[in-house]
């Protein structure tokens, strides 16, 4: 569940010779499948591939150590390294990127297609690839490269299941991993309205669209449903080395081409940097080095605007602009769709642009002969992204992370948490948002208030512009001056909320609102977050002292403490103490096993907590809303305060006086019930009934779900675009809490979890990956660290240094190795 605020706050072969680009169509040389004119100029295509040498020390649990000389050869050792735990992931994202799922998996898939078509996911890699440096551009051609020779010597026998004998298994190109790249960059606007791009056709266009849907999709693109994060930068004042501290705690899917993949990089002299990348990332995007160390939270600011333009009367193509018309931008674009036959049939569609952007096939609105929607997008062709993580990969000092973030802006949609050695601590919003003028934002609610489809997109957190109106034009992101940024030498935190509250007292305000809400309730987990921060002596999470230790670091991540169960826990357990049952819909309901549950439990969500399960279903209970929990109501008794917000909303609600059913007691019968159909007893212990999948396997797993406000999260999500397939679950028994049959199946939340320190040695670190580094059944690293989460062992060391390599039990050394081609 989430707060108000953040649902209106809304993802070269071994031969020598590559794959080739895409099909092109209609006689077309691009491979959009539009076409070209004019000198191509220089061709990206034409790449040296090789020579190639990486240096793989794999330490326990299946982290590859490379060594390389050269960009290239680090490039070759993680795309081959990856490719043998994720080759199937990695597959299946490079057809999505060059448009070709229809080709492969049928008709179902063509908008999906021609939206990544009219977005220029692929034809931006082509034209982007040159302009990149060369280091970049030879870690590109190594990637594939790396791939293409775990392609090459895999025998099929040993492929993983999920693609063995596939013909989208096929050797890829650099340019293909750009264009995943480039896909990614628009995980909060773009790919999110990729049904919505893909259908959008004029009036009497002659293919029925599909049925418009809900104002809820606005929300969904607002905010990347299916991914979280934590993240804690502590500072000189509150650590015990008196270097800087991070917790990266991830909240990710455990399936797919989201998971994290977790590796070493080492060009001596250059790079020596340690972290996670998503699959078929380059080099790690977080993690740490020498000097600085980072994490990454989804940013709850707005990566796009919308754009309502008014039709020219009989042409549903042409539209008001500044006292004139202008015509839309055609294109038509050819995708090869797989039939039931087995045969390949050429569909082709048009598709249009304002000057603000895409069409879409709008929410609620469509596209009417009166009016139409566009979309300006920050993150559409995003190629700054590898020049920024590779400076910050690079940087020496927090200053040269900044730097990297300010020159490139090409940070798309995460928080940064950091750190360095020094013991400062950093947090910034550096996404791209939209460009509006301040102008444009002071009118903005006039015209909100006057056009009631704009005030519907905003009540979902989006800001829609009038596009026939120059003041509402924008061509570059906000400014660096307009980010929001904080330093302290104390902490600073980040759970997904907006900018306003990253530490307990401090808070920024007077920033654009596409950056997210101000003096505005905040979830459980950030005040949860933000309490394990600000406590300090004796009984906090950083000790008497108040300084933390590592041990200390890793105890708060993985503690399980709930900022709603202590606000009301003990407060519902006295009220329900003595009532034996409650009528709810005409039945009476005993709630004694319920009532004793909670008293006996200790409000936390550790795996050996018992009697979790009422209190859980409780908050998730139908008779509350997601508003609840954010605000004075049926669960909270003292409102938000914006001068409080770590604190409030605060104590239970009182039951009435006036001889009506106490909410609370209601709410704990239907909690009751759900428990009772799900087979889950109200004392069971959380490792035993909330668990991921592993084989046949049932492995526990500890934390909450987002209503529950823990930091630890543990929950399900089926908002994973990978075609690869997952586990099921049995049947759902309250969708707000993840209840099925059986307890809680989990296959998203924490995920990558690392504590660091800086000490006079260097960084010290920690970590554990709940679902393992392999997907590969076959691999050991499919779920051994998995059963260590499921055991309660804690994480486990990181190896940073080449003595602590070289000590690691069963060390295995390879040497890779690729001629020129």
């Amino acid at each position: 569940a989430h707060a108000p605020h953040l649902l209106l706050a809304l993802l070269l072969a071994c031969s020598g010779s590559e794959a080739d680009p895409p099909a092109s169509t209609d006689g077309a040389d691009g491979a959009d499948g539009t076409e070209e004119s004019g000198d191509p100029g220089p061709d990206p295509y034409d790449v040296q591939v090789g020579p190639y040498a990486a240096e793989v020390q794999w330490t326990e649990f299946g982290v590859p150590h490379i060594t390389a000389e050269d960009w290239g050869s680090m490039g070759f050792g993680v795309g081959r390294a990856q490719a043998r735990h994720h080759g199937c992931a990695i597959a299946d994202q490079i057809v999505k990127a060059r448009a070709e799922r229809s080709k492969y998996f049928g008709e179902a898939y063509l908008d999906q297609d021609f939206a990544t078509l009219h977005l220029g996911v692929f034809q931006a890699a082509e034209d982007g690839f040159l302009d990149l440096d060369a280091d970049l551009q030879q870690a590109l051609v190594g990637f594939a490269a790396g791939f293409n020779a775990w392609l090459d010597e895999t025998p099929t026998a040993e492929v993983p299941e999920a693609c063995r004998g596939a013909d989208w298994l096929f050797p890829i190109t650099h340019i293909d991993v750009l264009a995943y790249y480039v896909a990614l960059g628009e995980l909060a606007s773009g790919e999110v309205f990729k049904a919505e791009i893909g259908q959008a056709q004029p009036p009497g266009g002659g293919r029925v669209q599909a049925p418009v849907p809900p104002a809820e999709r606005l929300s969904q693109a607002a905010r990347i449903e299916t991914m979280g994060s934590n993240g804690w930068a502590i500072g000189s004042e509150r650590s015990e080395s008196g270097g800087g501290m991070l917790l990266s705690n991830t909240h990710y899917p455990w399936f797919g081409n989201r998971r994290w993949f977790e590796m070493h990089v080492t060009v001596p002299g250059e790079v020596d940097f340690y972290g996670v990348g998503l699959i078929g990332i380059l080099f790690p995007v977080m993690g740490f080095n020498e000097h600085v160390a980072w994490t990454h939270t989804v940013a709850s600011s707005l990566h796009f605007n919308l754009n309502l333009l008014t039709l020219e009367p009989g042409d549903p193509t042409a539209y008001a602009y500044d006292g004139g018309v202008r015509q839309m931008e055609a294109t038509t674009y050819t995708v090869e769709a797989l039939q039931p036959d087995g045969s390949l049939q050429a569909v082709e569609r048009t598709l249009y642009r304002s000057h603000h952007g895409v069409l879409l096939n709008a929410p609620v609105l469509g596209w009417t002969n009166a009016a139409a929607v566009s979309m300006s997008d920050a993150n559409e062709k995003n190629l700054a992204m590898l020049p920024t993580w590779k400076g910050m990969v690079l940087a020496e000092s927090l200053d040269d992370l900044e730097a990297s973030q300010w020159e490139h802006r090409g940070i798309p949609w995460v928080n940064t948490i950091a750190t360095d050695a020094e013991g400062n601590a950093w947090y910034g919003d550096t996404t791209r948002v939209p460009g509006w003028s301040e102008a444009a934002e002071a009118a903005w609610p006039d015209l909100a208030a006057s056009n009631p489809f704009i005030a519907l997109m905003a009540d979902f957190g989006v800001y829609g512009g009038d596009g026939g109106d120059p003041l509402y034009d924008w061509e570059e992101v906000k400014p660096v001056d307009a980010a929001p940024w904080l330093e302290r030498a104390d902490y600073v935190a980040n759970a997904n909320d907006s900018h306003w509250l990253n530490h307990g007292t401090e808070t920024l305000e007077g920033y654009s609102f596409f950056y997210g809400s101000e003096r505005a309730p905040r979830s459980g987990r950030t005040r949860m977050n933000l309490r394990y921060l600000a406590e300090t002596g004796e009984g906090s999470a950083s000790g008497a002292d108040s300084r933390f230790s590592l041990d200390e670091l890793e105890a708060a991540a993985l503690g399980g403490r709930s900022a709603h169960a202590e606000d009301v826990h003990a407060a519902l357990a006295a009220r329900c103490d003595g009532v034996e049952s409650v009528e709810l819909a005409g039945e009476s309901t005993d709630i004694t096993a319920s009532c004793a549950a909670l008293a006996a439990w200790d409000g936390t969500y550790a795996l050996d907590s018992a009697g979790f399960a009422p209190f859980r279903e409780w908050l998730g209970a139908p008779s509350f809303d997601v508003e609840d929990l954010y605000d004075a109501g049926r669960i909270y008794d003292q409102p938000f305060d914006a001068d409080d917000p770590v604190y409030t909303p605060a104590g239970l609600a009182p039951a009435p006086d006036d001889g009506r059913p106490d909410p609370a007691l209601l709410a704990l019968a239907e909690a009751t019930r759900s428990l009772e159909a799900a087979g889950v007893a109200p004392d069971a212990r959380l490792g035993d009934v909330q668990f991921q999948y592993k084989g046949d396997a049932q492995l526990g797993v500890p934390g909450g779900g987002f209503a529950d406000g823990t930091i630890a999260i543990a929950s399900w999500s089926g908002g994973n675009d990978t075609l690869i397939p997952g586990a099921s679950r049995p049947e759902v028994v309250n969708a707000d809490t993840d209840l099925a049959v059986g307890g809680y199946a989990t296959n998203y939340g924490n995920s990558w979890v690392m504590v660091l320190e800086y000490g006079a040695d260097g960084p010290r670190a920690r970590a554990i990956t709940t679902y393992s580094q392999s997907a590969d059944p076959d691999s050991p690293h499919y779920d051994d660290q998995s059963e260590r989460l499921a055991a309660g062992e804690g994480m486990r060391p990181i190896r940073f240094t080449a003595d602590e390599i070289a000590a690691s039990p069963g060390l295995v050394s390879e040497t890779w190795t690729l001629s020129a081609q």
